[in-house]
């Protein structure tokens, strides 16, 4: 089955990347066409007695794929160099929301998704707002 029905709010596909190849694959897959999307965030590396800021991957080993720009034939992402597999639900690719993609997307300045200002404390009361977690408390 090369088809897969598209929904209208769920419209990217979850690839799993080698380990460190988001980049690689990311240029793989746009050189075939697909819209693809690797959410960045700067994380602080420490290495030989130095520290620098550098982006890396908010959800390392993991990138969006957009289902449309794949005109339905998903498949060809699987055989792209840098890709590992497609995460799948049963036989048919696992969709993401274009509200949880557009989210991260809101929140991205230069490229990268800024961290919060504030730091929570240990047993502070916090309560979700906005999407598919609104209204849920963590204590």
């Amino acid at each position: 089955m090369e088809n897969c029905e598209l929904d209208q709010t769920n419209n990217w596909l979850v690839v799993n990347t080698q380990p460190h190849k988001e980049t690689y694959a990311l240029l793989n897959l746009r050189r075939q066409g697909f819209d693809c999307y690797c959410p960045m965030v700067v994380t602080r590396i420490r290495h030989a007695r130095r520290a620098y800021d550098a982006n890396r991957p908010m959800f390392p080993s993991y990138i969006f794929v957009n289902y449309a720009s794949t005109k339905g034939k998903w498949r060809r992402v699987h055989s792209t160099f840098g890709v590992r597999s497609i995460v799948l639900q049963g036989e048919m690719p696992g969709l993401i929301a274009d509200d949880f993609i557009d989210g991260l997307r809101s929140r991205e300045v230069d490229g990268v998704i800024l961290k919060p200002s504030a730091r929570f404390r240990v047993g502070q009361s916090v309560s979700l707002q906005g999407g598919p977690l609104d209204g849920r408390a963590r204590i």
